[in-house]
């Protein structure tokens, strides 16, 4: 297939062939999805594009997405003080409302 052409007209996807996981690694997967998913909103956000791709998998996990929630768990391992830093802004708010422009 020509590079030029890749993709150009048709979305082209690549499908996950590997074998379906047992019940018990199922559950396993939708467990880290979950525990993770509190912690990626509460603390960590950085993690929530690798927690989407894990999510579409719940329902049919294979030994690939088995795979990718252990890479999660091993970043997560050696990355474990994730911080949120705010810092203060000059930039100034302001909002003009005016009820009659809505009748």
């Amino acid at each position: 297939m020509d590079n030029a052409l890749y993709g150009k007209t048709i979305q082209y996807s690549t499908t996950d062939k590997s074998p379906l996981l047992d019940e018990q690694a199922r559950k396993q997967v939708q467990k880290i999805s979950g525990t993770f998913l509190y912690y990626a909103h509460a603390v960590d956000p950085t993690i929530l594009p690798a927690l989407n791709e894990n999510s579409y998998q719940q329902a049919k996990p294979t030994e690939k997405s088995m795979k990718a929630c252990r890479q999660l768990m091993d970043y997560l391992y050696t990355h474990p003080k994730a911080v949120l830093r705010f810092n203060v802004s000059d930039m100034i708010l302001s909002l003009v409302s005016d009820a009659a422009t809505w009748c």
